[in-house]
């Protein structure tokens, strides 16, 4: 607060009012999620644009761990402990911005950059009139499908499915295979989908009904959603965080036909494993793909779909 007889600069004038507008909007939006009972109710209202920006960035804030950045980041160093409290080292900004650490208490480990992307690839899809759902192939938390609805919703598609593909917490069962690509603390990767549900409840009031679960390992679950889905279901964004041969290409001869001329594909952890390199590169020349990736940071990439294809499973490879 500015002593007596000071001036107060105009940008602090701004920001407060426009927090204050911030502030007002959601909490009215609240007052309509909450029936007479108190219990909570999902109820699509999509944001006004000019709450959009302010509102996507504290959504941002919030499910990448930044707003608490005080707890710190998981240390690396410790192991499968490394996330412990006592554990925990400094927050760094640049490291929570490109999705190069652990956050102790985020929905995403993705980092804004990542989010971002998700957001442009939306907007481009939605703008472009490219029909379909966005997918997310190992949520985690939850976070990017949350990130991904409160963009569509933004953008007034709040319809649009979000689609969420996970293990869940039975990929504490892969513990084996994460630890020999050095990753650790598999009851920290590991997350059931109630704390996702839940997770979801506290962005949005409830969990919204266009929100649909898909649990199972990917061999599992993407063949049941290809052979149950509806004629004309389409994946405007499909976004693939799997970290091993296997479940790429599991996930990719089972939902790319979902993806139409237009649409995006998104693989977050490639740059960091070769297996999941040599992937790319088999199911390219296999399939006759003529798609290139384009970096996101140190660790992901994404490319448009120019060209239908149809997969051919005879070149499916087993024990990859």
């Amino acid at each position: 607060m500015a002593a007596r007889g000071q001036t107060v600069p105009v940008w602090q004038l701004a920001a407060a009012a426009l927090a204050g507008a911030l502030l007002a909007a959601l909490l009215s939006a609240a007052s309509r999620a909450a029936p007479r009972d108190g219990a909570p109710r999902f109820v699509a209202q999509p944001v006004g644009a000019p709450l959009a920006e302010p509102y996507l960035w504290l959504m941002r804030m919030a499910l990448t761990g930044s707003l608490t950045d005080e707890a710190g980041r998981c240390n690396p160093g410790a192991g499968g402990n490394g996330c412990l409290l006592d554990k925990l080292l400094p927050y760094e900004p640049e490291l929570r911005e490109r999705g190069n650490d652990w956050p102790p208490f985020g929905h995403t480990m993705i980092g804004h950059l990542r989010l971002r992307n998700i957001e442009t690839l939306l907007r481009e899809a939605v703008a472009g009139g490219v029909p379909g759902a966005f997918a997310e192939l190992g949520v985690w938390r939850g976070g990017a499908c949350v990130y991904a609805r409160a963009v569509l919703n933004v953008l007034g598609e709040v319809d649009r499915p979000v689609l969420a593909f996970d293990a869940f917490d039975a990929i504490a069962r892969k513990t084996d295979g994460y630890a020999r690509y050095g990753l650790q603390g598999a009851d920290f990767i590991a997350t059931d989908q109630a704390t996702v549900t839940h997770n979801f409840e506290k962005y949005f009031g409830a969990l919204p009904p266009s929100v649909r679960f898909h649990p199972g390992f990917f061999n599992e679950s993407t063949k049941a959603f290809r052979e149950g889905a509806p004629r004309g279901t389409r994946i405007a964004v499909l976004r693939v965080d799997g970290n091993f041969y296997d479940s790429y290409q599991d996930v990719m001869y089972n939902l790319y036909e979902f993806v139409p001329v237009g649409g995006y594909v998104i693989f977050d952890d490639i740059l960091g494993f070769p297996d999941v390199q040599r992937f790319w590169s088999d199911f390219k020349a296999d399939q006759g793909l003529v798609e290139e990736l384009v970096q996101i940071d140190d660790f992901s990439t994404w490319f448009k779909k120019v060209r239908d294809v149809k997969i051919d499973f005879s070149k499916k490879r087993s024990g990859a």
